[in-house]
């Protein structure tokens, strides 16, 4: 029975895993984020908005640190006649994620998005996992699993089929219950209760 449950796990990862494979490449001049370090602010400039309050606006060289983007400098040009809602100030060393964005003539721009905030992040993350194992124990850790496969499911299957031109309502349904299918089994387990849940979502679907 052991030998079973195995083999269907294993049955229903691999499916994954072709579904991934048979993905379109990314299309050129694609957005791309990465992380950069502020190395120098170029120039500042207060403003006034219309509702009479003050603002600043920044133009700021940055260096990007991972990736393609590894020792690259941008600069990412935030002074204009646009207003920008909840507008950061920033300062030499900080770090930030910053957006490469293409033009429909395939220029070029750069966006600081925001503040890197991966330590918090991690922190936080730890916090939960910890919580949720000393709450939920196996089946806790089985949940965590089943959610980062469903989220490689949506980012890696489901959002680039979408981008490039296939049917959003087929592709959604496909998606959608490959990731019921790893929730409810990784989850409750390989047994009758777990398949009549899924024939009954199918059905009623």
């Amino acid at each position: 029975m052991l030998k079973r449950k195995t083999f269907l796990l294993f049955a229903l990862l691999l499916i994954t895993i072709i579904l991934f494979s048979v993905c379109p490449a990314r299309a050129q001049n694609k957005d791309k984020i990465f992380q950069a370090r502020v190395i120098e602010v170029l120039e500042e400039k207060e403003v006034t908005l219309p509702d009479g309050s003050k603002t600043k606006q920044q133009k700021i060289r940055l260096e990007g640190e991972e990736g393609e983007f590894k020792g690259k400098i941008v600069v990412f040009n935030g002074i204009g006649d646009f207003e920008v809602i909840n507008n950061k100030i920033y300062q030499k060393d900080d770090k930030v994620l910053v957006a490469e964005s293409y033009t429909e003539n395939g220029e070029v721009h750069y966006y600081i998005i925001d503040y890197v905030r991966t330590k918090k992040l991690l922190w936080l993350l730890f916090v939960f996992l910890f919580s949720l194992f000393l709450i939920s124990g196996l089946k806790g850790f089985r949940s965590v699993v089943s959610l980062i496969i469903s989220f490689f499911v949506i980012t890696k299957y489901i959002i680039p089929k979408i981008m490039t031109g296939s049917n959003p309502l087929f592709i959604t349904f496909i998606g959608a219950f490959i990731i019921l299918l790893i929730i409810i089994y990784f989850t409750e387990g390989i047994n009758y209760r777990s398949h009549t849940a899924v024939i009954s979502i199918l059905l009623a679907s």
